[in-house]
Formats: structure tokens, C-alpha cells, sequence
């Protein structure tokens, strides 16, 4: 026969006690990490090789980034008047590359670059609040940091070389225009033989024979007057 056998007082007590402790433990933990999350820096950052002013490659990658606060309708808790930039190349010592705030000004961004070896290494960037959020460093959070990972771009020094895409021209189709071939139709004038009256040195001939036909008509009416007076 088995007998249950109930805890004592004390022991349920000091039980009840440890859980609820642990309850708010966790709790404040919580609470904690996701206020933590809120005030931050955003970054991004590319690599590119770099080139001198004579488009030469320097075998050096410039890393350009960008750094965001936050994004909350409470702007005033995306101000931040302080804040660094460093790198590190694999796992080699942080250096300081530049500064920057966090201001209605500049919307809460800024920019910047800085070269590194264009061989290829990784290559952290990290953002940090010096300065605590808000216009007078009310949010606290100063000394929280965001980082970004990329390789460097892998940059052999000399002439930059570009693959020109093959070019394709297409003729433009030529159009010939018809060729005319003028018909000239030659007309001959037709030049008409007329013949005219002759009205040369003839006219006195004609003349005489007319004189003696008048004769002979004048010698036919004398003679037949005579024969009618006998």
C-alpha cells in the first residue's frame, strides 16, 4: 500500500516563490531585448573596384555604405548627433573610416566610402551609436552597434576592360526609283511642192499672140461686112 505523502508548507511556499521569480526574470529579459531592438542603425555597403583618373584599375576596392536609423513614426527617437563607422578585413583589427549623425536635416542617413585591398577579403562594416538616441539623449541606447558583411571585389591592377556587345547593322533597304525613258517622236516636217503660176519673161509672147488674134478677128468682121453690103 502506497501512502501519498503531501509537501510541507514551507516547501510550497519557497516553490511558488521561485517560479514567479523565475516568470519575472524572463519577463524583464523580454522586455529588455525588444526595446533593445528598436533604436539601431540600418546599413548596407558594396564594393567596386577602384580606378584612378585615367580609368587605370589601383588593385583597390572602394566600399561604399549607407547608414539608416530606425523607422518609427516618433522621429525625435531616430535622432542620434553621434555616430561611428569602422571596418575590419577578416578578422584583423577594427579601424575608424568615418562619422556620421542621424538628423531631420540629412533624413536620418548618411553615406560614405573608403578603399580596401581588391582581393577579394571579407570586409565587416560596422555603425555605432556614440551618442545616445534622441535630440538630448533621452532614449540612452548609446554604444549599441550594426554590422554588414561583404567580400571586396577582386581588382587586378591596369586598364579597365569592358566587353563591347557585337554590334549588327542592318542595311537600309536602298529603293531605286523607275527609270523613264523619254519617247522623243521626231515629226518631219513634210516640206509640199507648190506649184505657182510662171510669171516670168513669158508675158510678152502672150502678149503678141494676143495682138494677132485681135487682128484676125478685126480682118473676119470687115469681111463679112462687105458681104452683106453686096
Amino acid at each position: 500500500m502506497t501512502t501519498a505523502v503531501s509537501p510541507s508548507p514551507t516547501f510550497a511556499r519557497r516553490l511558488r516563490r521561485g517560479l514567479a521569480g523565475g516568470a519575472m526574470a524572463t519577463a524583464a529579459v523580454l522586455g529588455f531585448a525588444g526595446v533593445a531592438s528598436a533604436h539601431h542603425a540600418d546599413v548596407t555597403a558594396a564594393a567596386t573596384c577602384a580606378t584612378d583618373t585615367a580609368k587605370i584599375n589601383t588593385g583597390q576596392a572602394t566600399v561604399s555604405y549607407t547608414a539608416t536609423a530606425w523607422q518609427t513614426t516618433e522621429t525625435e527617437k531616430r535622432v542620434n548627433t553621434n555616430l561611428s563607422v569602422d571596418r575590419r578585413i577578416g578578422s584583423g583589427p577594427w579601424v575608424n573610416v568615418g562619422s556620421g549623425a542621424f538628423t531631420a536635416a540629412n533624413s536620418y542617413s548618411f553615406s560614405g566610402s573608403f578603399q580596401v585591398p581588391g582581393d577579394g577579403s571579407s570586409v565587416t562594416v560596422r555603425v555605432t551609436a556614440v551618442a545616445n538616441y534622441g535630440p538630448k539623449g533621452e532614449f540612452d541606447f548609446g554604444g549599441t552597434y550594426n554590422d554588414v558583411v561583404l567580400n571586396a571585389a577582386t581588382c587586378t591592377v591596369g586598364p579597365t576592360t569592358t566587353t563591347a556587345a557585337p554590334t549588327t547593322t542592318t542595311p537600309a533597304p536602298t529603293t531605286t526609283a523607275p527609270t523613264t525613258t523619254a519617247v522623243v517622236t521626231e515629226v518631219l516636217a513634210e516640206s509640199a511642192t507648190v506649184q505657182l503660176a510662171y510669171t516670168g519673161d513669158h508675158t510678152g509672147t502672150i502678149a503678141l499672140i494676143g495682138a494677132g488674134l485681135l487682128a484676125s478677128g478685126g480682118l473676119i468682121v470687115i469681111r463679112t461686112r462687105r458681104k452683106l453690103e453686096a
